[in-house]
């Protein structure tokens, strides 16, 4: 349809619209939105929330699934840039509403939960109403058939906030083809752009430039429609990223007019690891950016799910790249318990930081499994990590086979800074030994930082670091004793060892190293 037929056929929709409301034909009005959905919440949402706000509350209670759509609308008019949050929707669903307005208002719970942190919620609600979803009857799904590009892109995002990538990454496809078989274009913008990111974080590489390129071709396609948030600028930064272009990276992700929302926490940790791998920022100051990212959220936000576990690896990267990795495993073993696939990416770390510490066999212990992960980031960095330690360990055709699947991996999905998460020592070794003579990934001007190769500092027991942390915050050592449960003469003697592995005399030279080496 040409522009003109297309503004024309939208001024008949308002014109019946405000004819109804006129002549107070309520329910004509609602059904002429919702005839028409695709098109005005693309391109004119305000005429949605006109009518919302025109038709008296008697009306609205007939059809109860016009409060979550009303909701949605007002974000989207109040702030188009950012994700629609629904603090109003937070209510009970009854039972006997019918299945349509049901779906709808548990679609807006959902989202409500999602964006107050409890995401763990919040999915197993999306699980529900699209439970909900598959028992209704055909005539039932009809009446939805223009919302659900809507509720559909609710539910993926919310289930990878929760850690499930790969089964978000199948909702959004259901949400993207559900959106372009009603002609919204909204929601397959938001759908593409989602899925450019899910697929870049899991490393899909192919799959993630192919989202990237749908979602271009909207944003060229319709230039006047605003979007509600920068999901594939997040996509294309990690690609960046992945392809060691640390510039385009950190220009995409410093973008002042560009708005992540709910993805500010997963840029933030990205944004932290790249600063320091390209030397651009020292990792103390990328680690402090990274706190004041943390702390300008909502309360909760960081606590769980997806971000919980972009936080930990940022921070556990970061100081691997310092050559802390004791404060790195610690930092890691912060990070709460989350969906099997966020903790892959915990897993490699603490792998590669047990390697910093000369502990192959637990690295290897910690990838046994990940190396056949969905997740091809994680299964390249898992190969990697068995190999190095493997080749450390001696065996060296063990090491061999795992590097070349892992570099085959990263090739065919475009990961090569996957690869850098080990010293380049033995990156170099593992790639002579494999008969590779391709470009190891190392960028222009050799800028990358690596892990380091070994830990300069004496290692502290569980119980000397324990009481290390108990005197940090009691003036008196017995004080500290007791929180710990045990003897003040105990406590004395583990904090004297943890002094002389600190290379200290005295205890606040103590906790000045233990701050120092991120311990406390």
């Amino acid at each position: 349809m040409a522009d003109g037929d297309l503004s024309e056929a939208r001024r008949d929709v308002a014109s019946r619209i405000f004819d109804a409301l006129a002549d107070e034909r309520w329910h004509d009005a609602m059904a002429t939105v919702e005839e028409n959905l695709a098109e005005l919440v693309s391109f004119d949402p305000v005429l949605i929330r006109t009518v919302a706000d025109t038709v008296p509350t008697s009306a609205l209670r007939r059809r109860p699934r016009w409060w979550a759509l009303r909701q949605y609308v007002t974000h989207l008019v109040a702030a188009p840039e950012k994700p629609p949050v629904f603090p109003d929707i937070d209510v009970e669903v009854p039972e006997q509403l019918p299945p349509a307005d049901r779906v709808v208002l548990l679609t807006g719970r959902v989202a409500s939960l999602r964006s107050r942190g409890l995401f763990r919620e919040a999915a197993d609600l999306a699980d529900a109403a699209r439970d909900a979803l598959q028992a209704m009857t055909a005539a039932e799904r009809a009446a939805i058939r223009s919302l659900l590009p809507l509720v559909l892109v609710q539910w993926g995002v919310t289930i990878a906030a929760d850690g499930d990538l790969v089964r978000a990454a199948d909702v959004l496809l259901e949400a993207h083809s559900a959106a372009e078989e009603t002609g919204n274009v909204r929601m397959a913008r938001e759908a593409a752009g989602e899925l450019s990111w899910v697929h870049a974080i899991l490393g899909d590489g192919a799959v993630a430039d192919l989202w990237l390129e749908r979602a271009a071709r909207l944003r060229a396609q319709y230039p006047g429609m605003r979007f509600v948030r920068a999901a594939d600028d997040l996509g294309a930064a990690y690609r960046a990223s992945d392809a060691l272009d640390f510039d385009r990276c950190l220009g995409l992700l410093d973008d002042e007019s560009t708005l992540f929302e709910e993805l500010t926490l997963p840029a933030a940790g990205l944004r932290a690891i790249v600063g320091s791998r390209a030397r651009s920022a020292h990792p103390v100051y990328s680690l402090a950016r990274l706190q004041v990212a943390v702390e300008g959220t909502r309360p909760g936000l960081s606590e769980g799910g997806l971000n919980a576990a972009v936080l930990a690896v940022a921070r556990g990267t970061v100081l691997t790249y310092q050559g802390l990795h004791e404060a790195a495993l610690l930092a890691l073993e912060r990070a709460p318990a989350m969906h099997p696939q966020a903790e892959g990416l915990l897993r490699t770390r603490r792998a590669s930081a047990y390697l910093g510490l000369g502990e192959t066999g637990r690295a290897l212990r910690e990838v046994a499994r990940e190396d056949q992960s969905r997740a091809p980031r994680v299964r390249v960095e898992a190969l990697v990590l068995r190999a190095t330690a493997l080749w450390r360990e001696g065996d060296r055709d063990g090491a061999v086979t795992a590097f070349r699947t892992a570099w085959e991996t990263s090739q065919a999905n475009g990961l090569r800074a996957s690869l850098a998460v080990v010293p380049m020592a033995d990156l170099e070794a593992l790639a002579a030994a494999s008969g590779w003579s391709g470009p190891l990934p190392q960028p222009p001007g050799e800028r990358l930082l690596m892990p380091a190769a070994d830990y300069r500092y004496e290692r502290l027991t569980a119980q000397q670091l324990a009481v290390l942390r108990a005197a940090a915050e009691h003036e008196r050592l017995a004080d500290a004793a007791a929180q710990l449960g045990v003897s003040a003469n105990t406590a004395k003697v583990h904090l004297q060892a943890a002094y002389r592995r600190l290379g200290v005399s005295d205890r606040a030279s103590a906790i000045a190293e233990g701050h120092r080496r991120g311990l406390l």
